[in-house]
């Protein structure tokens, strides 16, 4: 029987965050993006760098004094992004950016049963911003809550998944950990579908301006590919979903991962802790594939979206006992657990 001492045999972490390649660019972008939620316009990252360091002045929800933010520029939050991994809005004293329809602004919840003076119930309701014909009517009257979105959740949650599998990647072979990173997986794919969704419904309900809704173009909302609800941002919004294809090849990817996991079918599931490194990469590209969604329907930035795009490269660290050269990664792992049988 061989014997292999642990701690020669396994490294505390198979996974690791490196820098990752093209990151500068990413940064650029996501900078402008940023930039141009504020100023409310669409300037090139040549004309911000010409711009000089400029305040915000806004309202806070609670209707307090005005409040003037630090001076904000180009350089400063190129810099915020690249020391931070996403943008913390409370270190320029700035509001946060979201999406009023989209990522909602309201949460509701009740720790008692309320009783008013006649006898009833006390009734509270959770407002939608899908418009006044919309027909459904979240309420409660007792212990319970109501979620208008569930954008920044699913988001934050994805953060923090990434993070947790990484960090614990000395555990892979435990059930927790390889149900981490089914959640993860499985979040990742209904941010987009919700996004989409969401697009459809509020386009039948309650469309902003020069957006058109028809059914028989769009089809039924249910039972639909992903494929037409991709084609929804352009027939409602009438602006193309231009150059995903990246984001789509990874996005079709963890949704087979899903599908298989979720149905079990084929009832067999593995996987090289190479591969894993590879679908936490492809988490960036979902990232990015929503806020294309979002430049293309108009619509401004979650913060967290942010977070998943800048997410760092992972990286495999893993081992070869006697110094010996590590196979190649052909025929084993994933790939063997799917139809058809390889």
């Amino acid at each position: 029987m061989l014997e292999i001492d642990q701690k020669d045999s396994e490294p505390k972490q198979y996974l690791k965050y490196s820098k990752r390649k093209g990151n500068e660019r990413i940064i650029r972008t996501t900078t402008a993006r940023v930039l141009n939620s504020y100023l409310r316009k669409n300037l090139s990252i040549n004309k911000f760098k010409k711009v000089s360091p400029f305040t915000v002045t806004y309202t806070p929800k609670d209707g307090a004094d005005k409040i003037v933010s630090k001076p904000i520029s180009f350089t400063d939050v190129e810099k915020h992004l690249t020391l931070n991994n996403g943008f913390d809005h409370n270190s320029f004293q700035l509001p946060e950016i979201k999406c009023p329809w989209l990522d909602g602004t309201t949460e509701v919840a009740l720790h008692q049963h309320l009783v008013g003076n006649g006898g009833g119930a006390v009734k509270i309701n959770l407002p939608l911003t899908l418009g006044g014909n919309f027909p459904i009517n979240p309420t409660l009257d007792r212990e319970g809550a109501l979620f208008n979105s569930f954008q920044d959740a699913i988001a934050k949650r994805i953060i923090s998944l990434h993070n947790r599998i990484v960090e614990n990647s000395q555990y892979f072979q435990s059930a927790d950990w390889l149900f981490d990173l089914l959640t993860l997986i499985s979040n990742c794919i209904s941010i987009v579908d919700i996004t989409l969704n969401h697009l459809y419904i509020k386009a039948e309900f309650d469309p902003l301006k020069d957006w058109n809704f028809n059914e028989k173009k769009l089809g039924k909302r249910y039972g639909r590919r992903m494929t037409d609800k991709f084609k929804w941002v352009y027939q409602i919004t009438g602006n193309h979903l231009d150059n995903f294809a990246r984001e789509k090849k990874s996005f079709k990817v963890l949704k087979n991962i899903r599908n298989h996991t979720q149905h079990f079918d084929p009832p067999c599931f593995g996987f090289t802790l190479e591969e894993v490194a590879n679908w936490l990469n492809m988490v960036n590209d979902i990232g990015s594939l929503l806020l294309k969604i979002r430049d293309a329907i108009q619509s401004p930035y979650n913060k967290h979206i942010i977070g998943i795009l800048l997410l760092p490269n992972v990286s495999f660290h893993g081992k070869v006992l006697f110094d010996r050269k590590r196979e190649a990664h052909n025929n084993v792992g994933y790939e063997t657990t799917t139809w058809p049988p390889k």
